[in-house]
């Protein structure tokens, strides 16, 4: 779903990037050895990224948002999770089907 013609492609490559852990945030940094203090500028939770795009309370307001807009409600315990319901929706063949699979892609670009 990331690398649909639809979407441009600096948003695809973003989303690429975030589904291979391949942001420096704090946590990937730590694993690389290298140690800086970065924190979520909304609650002060550790950067990961799956606090960033999924669970962070600004996160999860936008996932809902666009959940109320498309109707539709969807759940998971971590980001790959929740996105994998989004892109798999079995309403594929409609607006709201095509709408789940490219608003995830957008909702980054807010994040």
């Amino acid at each position: 779903m990331i690398w649909d013609t639809r979407i441009p492609l600096k948003i695809s490559a973003f989303l690429w990037r975030v589904l291979n852990a391949l942001l420096p945030t704090d946590e990937i940094l730590k694993k690389e050895g290298l140690q800086f203090r970065s924190r979520c500028q909304f609650c002060q939770a550790e950067e990961t990224i799956d606090h960033i795009f999924f669970s962070c309370r600004v996160a999860a307001t936008e996932w809902n948002h666009f959940e109320v807009i498309i109707q539709l409600t969807f759940g998971g315990a971590n980001l790959n999770q929740y996105l994998n319901v989004w892109w798999l929706n079995p309403s594929s063949n409609t607006v709201a089907g095509s709408l789940c699979r490219l608003l995830p892609n957008f909702v980054y670009c807010k994040l």
